[in-house]
């Protein structure tokens, strides 16, 4: 008979590696195409990252907000905040808690812009 015991465990042991490979390679694939897509980083929940930023104090806004990853392990943001604050020192004191407090979201790297509530962003509703 062609399908005995010992051609079965041939076959086993021959399609082992090659199911192994195809497992990998499906969810590298899926991790790719979701970074390619730009689809929010896993374990970034968007709103969390908007409340975060809103309360600290000073932060009256958030808005052009993207978080990404290019590795799927290091997370980049990028946002606008509206601070209603307008002395150097306070503005560095916001972006400094809103760094930290970005960190702690398992957000690696953020760039900060500060706007102040008078003005106007072509990007605020974007």
């Amino acid at each position: 008979a062609p399908f005995d015991e010992p051609f079965l465990q041939s076959c086993g042991k021959r399609l082992r590696p090659k199911l192994f490979i195809a497992w990998n390679a499906i969810g590298t694939l899926r991790i790719g195409t979701g970074i390619l897509m730009q689809r929010d980083p896993e374990g970034i929940d968007p709103l969390a990252v908007r409340n975060t930023l809103l309360a600290i104090e000073h932060v009256r806004d958030v808005h052009d907000q993207h978080a990404w990853s290019l590795d799927g392990a290091y997370t980049v943001l990028s946002v606008h905040l509206v601070v209603d604050a307008k002395d150097l020192e306070t503005l560095c004191t916001v972006r400094e808690k809103a760094r930290q407090a970005l960190h702690a979201l398992g957000i690696q790297h953020a760039t900060l812009e500060t706007e102040q509530p008078d003005e106007v962003c072509e990007l605020q509703h974007h």
